[in-house]
């Protein structure tokens, strides 16, 4: 039949190597049970391939195109393949001017991660949470893990630019892992408000005292006395939809002139 053919066929390149000195007899024997074995397993649902080998998810290779060449400041960069590490691919570029190649990430200390978890990393430990404290969030909200020695490298190598440094040990000191009031607005679209208190609480320090108040009072009332309703329903579909349309508008006739009487 066609289909013991085929199976036959397919299950030849994993038949038992020969043995030197074997008989023609045991090796025909010895074929004759690895095929049963492969068509048994084939009927039974149960694949004989060998499995291949579970890799970690990679993430996508959509990277902006960098504008000029971190060496040498060069404009000439063309794409020179990808590279890939445990999390992601990562796009090379080569410069020709210069002739070095480099990634789209150039500059940017651990790019073995992707930048959401380094970001996330130092916003976790500026908003008072300990190292091992944003290692753990960072595991349980990405399944990535990051060792404790990773995060502490990136948040003295971004303290150029992480600013709040300087206020985080006050900062947790009044408001400690509290530093975020936030509320979830549930309008045609779903918005995330957040507030960060401790900057807040700054803003009288750096701006006239009554002109904090009044961006305080505004900001803290979103979690009191918002309208939502008013965003919740789309007013302007309903006025379209009970507003009358061109075609079922009703001319009204022109009013008729008066006629003058000829003397």
């Amino acid at each position: 039949m066609p289909g013991k053919r085929c199976v036959a066929r397919r299950f030849s390149l994993h038949a038992p190597p020969s043995v030197p000195g074997e008989s023609r007899r045991l090796r025909l024997a010895k074929l004759i049970a690895f095929l049963g074995f492969a068509l048994r397993s084939t009927l039974s649902g149960v694949s004989v391939w060998p499995k291949k080998r579970a890799t970690l998810p990679v993430g996508p290779t959509i990277q902006s195109k960098p504008d000029f060449c971190p060496f040498c400041d060069g404009r000439r960069i063309v794409k020179r393949g990808l590279r890939k590490n445990s999390f992601r691919h990562l796009q090379i570029y080569w410069c020709r001017d210069c002739g070095k190649y480099f990634s789209s990430l150039a500059g940017l200390k651990g790019v073995k991660y992707p930048p959401r978890v380094i970001a996330r990393a130092l916003c976790l430990y500026n908003l008072g949470h300990s190292q091992e404290q944003a290692a753990r969030r960072i595991a349980s909200e990405n399944r990535v893990t990051v060792p404790r020695r990773t995060i502490s490298d990136w948040i003295s190598g971004y303290r150029s630019i992480t600013t709040f440094h300087r206020l985080r040990a006050a900062a947790i000191r009044d408001f400690g892992q509290k530093m975020l009031q936030e509320r979830t607005l549930d309008h045609q679209q779903i918005y995330q408000y957040k507030v960060h208190l401790a900057k807040l609480a700054l803003t009288a320090s750096a701006v006239p005292g009554d002109v904090a108040a009044k961006v305080k009072s505004y900001l803290l009332s979103i979690f009191e006395n918002f309208p939502d309703d008013l965003f919740q329903d789309d007013r302007t579909a309903n006025l379209q939809q009970q507003a009358p349309s061109a075609n079922e508008r009703i001319e009204t006739p022109p009013a008729q002139t008066a006629v003058m009487r000829s003397s």
